[in-house]
């Protein structure tokens, strides 16, 4: 009966680390996101909020002058494969932003390239949520 109850308080004892399941790498889960067109549509949330510049410029009321963007979203049936790699020269950074939230983005040096793309964690798994397209 002693052994029983041991093997019982010990298993409670281990429950909540199972419980806690850690996301997956987000470095290994880019890189397969980045090559394999399926595996990129299994992890798009069911509508992805994608935001991208039209190439035309609004003036502002100061006399400035803003890229016009475009907002969308976007079906995981309509979605378009993006390899989110480039030929330029590019620096990535990768920010938790929130436990749940990650911000990736690629920085081109001196080509115009900006992308921001933002992944949340779903049952421990990364999904794509947003991609914003500022590149000029």
């Amino acid at each position: 009966m002693k052994k029983i109850c041991l093997i019982a308080i010990s298993f409670l004892f281990h429950l909540p680390q199972v419980a806690q399941a850690q996301h997956e790498d987000f470095t290994t889960f880019l890189e397969k996101f980045r090559q394999d067109e399926a595996f990129q549509k299994s992890r798009l949330v069911d509508s992805v909020r994608v935001v991208y510049a039209t190439g035309d410029f609004l003036e502002q009321k100061n006399g400035h002058f803003l890229p016009e963007m475009d907002r969308l979203l976007v079906s995981k049936e309509n979605w378009i494969f993006e390899a989110l790699t480039f030929q330029e020269n590019t620096i990535e950074e990768v920010e938790l932003v929130e436990p749940k939230l990650i911000r990736f983005q690629i920085i081109g040096v001196d080509n115009g390239i900006f992308i921001t793309c933002w992944f949340l964690s779903i049952q421990n798994k990364w999904h794509l949520k947003g991609y914003v397209d500022d590149s000029t």
